[in-house]
């Protein structure tokens, strides 16, 4: 009998507290898209003022990558701001901040992220844009070694030259012995020197296509036109990772020392997660 009451008091409570989650404004708002192509769109109008926030979510990070081009999906930050093949280098940001607008973009290890957000007014130019470095991204061999020098500098100051850089490195390539989450997003120095031209464009026209992006856009404008489905198909990636079970625990040599002390766990995934 304890047990059925135990079972109803928990289920009692969990209704509860769900009634009494408060509720996101605007959520119930938000409108998903499909484009011909394959593009998905995720779109929370948001009236409060006449901006509009784009994230645009390529499903590629450092569990994508292997020996040999680790890093490459971070390197690809710099190369998105470079030149296309109908733009010169810089131009994205010259034509973004000229129309009121600011961008930036992260790596994780499992997604490469790039932010906009600009007047409602330029919705259309701020498409085209994006839409234009998803197909015609420009692999000039001079611009490759310009940014290849850019990132070894960056790994060579967050890293290599950090003590906590270094040491959350060591813990993450302990922690995940059999697991693609080992490869550090920045890249290992050897690749970082190693990359050629046709690793870029490979992983370029895999993973950089519509199929692989949930595009999220807070404030869109209505009757705005998607110039996005204008790109052509690209077969998605295929690739699924294996979890391993090991935790670790590295402490720094350097002084003062640091102790890390990792454990793996799970986190609850959204609906919309589990949509997609």
């Amino acid at each position: 009998a304890w047990h059925a009451t135990a079972l109803a008091l928990g289920l009692t409570f969990g209704a509860v507290a769900q009634a009494m989650a408060p509720e996101v404004p605007g959520a119930n708002q938000i409108v998903t898209r499909t484009l011909p192509n394959g593009m998905k769109l995720v779109v929370w109008p948001d009236k409060d003022i006449p901006n509009v926030a784009m994230y645009t979510l390529y499903r590629v990070g450092s569990r994508n990558e292997r020996p040999g081009i680790t890093g490459i999906s971070h390197f690809f930050e710099h190369m998105m701001l470079n030149g296309r093949k109908t733009r010169a280098p810089g131009e994205f940001d010259r034509v973004m901040e000229g129309s009121g607008g600011s961008n930036n973009a992260y790596t994780s290890s499992d997604v490469t992220v790039y932010q906009n957000w600009f007047p409602s007014s330029v919705t259309g130019l701020i498409f085209d844009l994006e839409s234009d470095r998803m197909r015609n991204l420009d692999f000039n061999a001079e611009k490759v070694e310009s940014e290849r020098g850019v990132v070894y500098s960056e790994r060579r100051s967050s890293v290599d030259n950090d003590n906590f850089g270094t040491l959350l490195e060591q813990m993450q390539a302990t922690a995940f012995v059999a697991h693609p989450y080992q490869i550090p997003i920045i890249g290992w120095p050897s690749d970082i020197e190693g990359w050629k031209v046709a690793d870029l464009q490979d992983y370029y026209h895999q993973y950089y296509a519509p199929t692989s992006i949930p595009t999220r856009c807070s404030s869109w404008p209505t009757g705005t036109s998607p110039v996005f489905q204008r790109n052509p198909r690209h077969p998605p990636s295929r690739r699924r990772s294996r979890r391993s079970s090991v935790s670790a625990a590295c402490v720094s040599s350097a002084t003062p020392r640091r102790l890390c002390l990792p454990w793996h766990g799970t986190r609850p995934r959204s609906p919309l997660a589990r949509r997609e």
